[in-house]
């Protein structure tokens, strides 16, 4: 099994254990495989630690924030009820649910920072034992004014936690694997109001014991689990993979190499104005935060009203909470369900599209039955219970899914919760109190027409996903585009030169005046040599083309590298040249990351790790002249998401390193020393890294093609001074 590359068998390079707590653990991913049995078993071990806690973390919050609905209506026919020992109207009433929702929306951006800033076990238990303490207060409230103030407070210490999971959840699962989970952890709100109205039915019997009326028991009962949780979470929450004590060494190298591209990274670098702008401006991200809206109407006002909606339907009193547990049962199994859907199948959008239009047709139902139909009503209820929260976490998943760095994933989250704030208190608006005899058609109707948006806007956006995928098909172009932000530039325009051709069919060389001395000076004195070569261009078009791999483990991708890289005489004769004998030990495709500098390796005396990238035609890369000869202690270059090192251009600067554009504008390669800082101006370059037998041995290996037909390919590429790191052999 390999997990991912070492670039180094020391501190100076590129992931040393010893520089971990300095976040210097860098590992360069490999293209090799993950054996699938492993990674499911660290998967598994990841969900028994991390998903029960998380989940029940979130029924405790939803118990504290929904509980004063129940309590609005507990042990109302013998006046000992919120609303009559507070003296507060129904109006009274909904503006303290309004109060909670706009500290809700107003704490949940920077929550979402401090979780990062502060650790999430330090930083969630924090927030528990403060709503706890304050849901425990809401007992003994008096007056409208206090009732208001401390669910006030109540929202400004639950906004982070939501936001919080699912960002959290993009430290330990791939996006594939997030909306089940989030399913998981959110199900657990409709678990909590199942078990709310059940609890409410209990403590409902306790009124007046010891003289204090039921509501006020049931704060305090519900208060007391998140205080005495907290101490738990405090100490059992794991915070990121590289830092969990009961992951083995191997288990966090797959937990890194996993989620190397598609997750978020605890020691990652800090978020810039730059990313949080790139991130609220981008225009299709605000349309995810629009269906979100959407869907948070209905969501809050049956999380809020789904008690006073029984007491309509005909039950009385503490039999009203008894029959809020059905419907929240229901929509728990449904949301699960629904929730592994879409990640089996990958169709996030249409499964929201399909259920909040299920969830529209309930509360249609709903609003047009007479209001004395009480069986059928209810019967509406559950449907419409089921389709509203089915839908949320693939809408959860898909977001995060669009999203490659840590801090647009970050900050993307908190904004869409938070513009489900307006849609929540939209939500406490919409059931009237004087239209409980009429069956609150207001809010059945309101719930219906934004459920309905949510439909429509799920299918419109997931058509413009699949035109875009399908326009970017064998091509460069990015899917989402960042300002860049580098100094000024100096374009290197490519001077004419005798350069070696591969030939198309064979690999083999058709021009023989190419220089080597020029290439192995300019190597050493720049960091790099580059080549325009139109036939390296017009082969990485094929491979797209073809939807093929750049791997090891394709048979396609392994011929692609053999005729265009180990018999390009060029790059062979450049590493020849150079090593006694090196291997190919790393083969993979560098996403475009424009405004972003990297080296794939940081530091060390000499020149014992060689880069080829190829590009094709339209192409830019940026490369530091003599950034390959500063030491690692000047740049300062810390990791990035990517697994790469990533520096600032103005250390560049100060340390005389001058950057050259060049342009690929009919494709080429580029052979560079690994320390050379890079930038991925425009495209995404195929890279392949070599190095001698002794850096080679804190590589993992790479995978051959698992075929009979590559045996021949594979023994070939062993042969000769450039081989191929591959784990069938076991070179030293």
């Amino acid at each position: 099994m390999a997990a991912r590359t070492d670039f180094e068998a020391n501190p100076e390079m590129a992931g040393s254990q010893a520089d971990e707590k300095q976040n210097s653990d860098s590992r360069f991913e490999s293209t090799a495989a993950v054996d699938p049995a492993l990674e499911k078993l660290l998967v598994r071990k990841q969900d028994a630690r991390i998903i029960p806690l998380a989940a029940g973390i979130y029924l405790l919050c939803y118990l504290d924030r929904s509980n004063i609905g129940n309590a609005k209506v507990l042990n109302h026919t013998t006046g000992h009820d919120l609303l009559s020992e507070t003296n507060m109207s129904n109006y009274d009433f909904t503006i303290a649910l309004m109060i909670f929702l706009i500290a809700y929306a107003l704490f949940e951006v920077p929550s979402n920072y401090f979780l990062k800033k502060m650790k999430p076990s330090r930083w969630i238990a924090f927030l528990m034992f403060s709503w706890g303490t304050i849901t425990i207060c809401l007992g003994a409230a008096h007056s409208f004014a206090v009732v208001t103030v401390l669910r006030f407070l109540l929202g400004v210490f639950e906004a982070g936690l939501f936001p919080g999971l699912i960002y959290y959840l993009t430290f330990w699962y791939k996006p594939e694997e997030r909306s089940v989970r989030v399913a998981t952890i959110l199900a657990s709100a409709t678990l909590a109001g199942a078990f709310g109205g059940a609890i409410a039915y209990g403590v409902g019997h306790m009124n007046q014991v010891h003289s204090l009326s039921g509501w006020r028991w049931l704060f305090i009962l519900e208060g007391i689990p998140s205080v005495l949780s907290s101490f738990l979470v405090w100490f059992c929450l794991p915070d990121f993979p590289e830092s969990a004590s009961w992951l083995s060494a191997e288990e966090k190298d797959i937990a890194a190499y996993r989620l190397a591209e598609q997750g978020s990274h605890g020691d990652s670098k800090s978020m810039t104005w730059e990313d949080a702008k790139s991130t609220i401006l981008e225009w299709r991200l605000w349309c995810h935060y629009l269906i979100y809206f959407g869907i948070s109407a209905p969501f809050s006002s049956l999380s809020l009203f789904t008690p006073s909606i029984t007491a309509g339907l005909g039950f009385a009193d503490l039999r009203a909470q008894l029959m809020t547990v059905p419907p929240y049962a229901a929509a728990y199994v449904v949301t699960l369900l629904v929730s592994w859907s879409a990640d089996k199948y990958n169709a996030r959008a249409l499964h929201s599209a399909a259920f909040s239009l299920i969830g529209a047709v309930g509360f249609i139902a709903s609003a047009t039955l007479p209001a004395d139909s009480y069986s059928p009503r209810y019967g509406c209820l559950i449907i419409a219970a089921c389709g509203s929260f089915a839908c949320i976490p693939p809408l959860l998943g898909w977001l995060s899914s669009n999203l490659h760095s840590t801090a647009a994933i970050g900050l993307a989250i908190a904004l869409n919760i938070s513009m489900g704030a307006p849609g929540q208190i939209v939500g406490v608006w919409i059931y009237k109190a004087d239209e409980a005899a009429k069956g609150y058609p207001t809010g059945h109707w309101t719930n219906a027409g934004l459920l309905l948006f949510v439909s429509v806007g799920c299918i419109g956006m997931h058509g413009y996903y699949v035109w875009r995928n399908r326009r970017a098909v064998g091509t460069d172009q990015p899917r989402f585009k960042y300002p860049s932000i580098f100094p000024s530039v100096f374009r290197l325009h490519p001077q004419p030169r005798d350069i070696c051709r591969s030939d198309r069919a064979t690999g083999s060389m058709a021009s023989t005046t190419f220089a080597l001395e020029d290439a192995i000076k300019a190597i050493a004195e720049n960091g790099f040599y580059h080549i325009q070569d139109s036939i390296v261009g017009r082969r990485i078009l094929d491979m797209e083309e073809n939807k093929q791999q750049f791997s090891t483990t394709s048979m396609a991708g392994l011929q692609f590298y053999r005729d265009n890289v180990r018999n390009n005489e060029c790059i062979r004769s450049v590493l020849e040249e150079s090593f006694e004998w090196c291997a190919l030990g790393d083969y993979r495709r560098i996403q475009e990351d424009r405004g972003h500098v990297f080296q794939l390796r940081r530091g060390g005396a000499k020149a014992d790790v060689f880069v080829v990238q190829l590009w094709k035609d339209g192409c830019r890369g940026i490369y530091w002249r003599g950034s390959h000869r500063i030491p690692r202690e000047t740049l300062g270059s810390v990791r990035a998401a990517n697994r790469m090192w990533e520096v600032a251009s103005a250390k560049l600067e100060r340390a005389g390193c001058e950057p050259v554009l060049l342009d690929f504008q009919i494709g080429g390669l580029v052979i560079l020393d690994a320390r050379v800082a890079f930038e991925t101006d425009h495209g995404s370059p195929i890279t392949c890294s070599f190095a001698p037998s002794y850096q080679l041995r804190s590589w993992p290996k790479l995978i051959p093609p698992q075929n009979d037909n590559a045996n021949e390919m594979v023994m070939e590429l062993q042969t000769g001074k450039v081989g191929v790191y591959f784990e069938t052999e076991g070179q030293d």
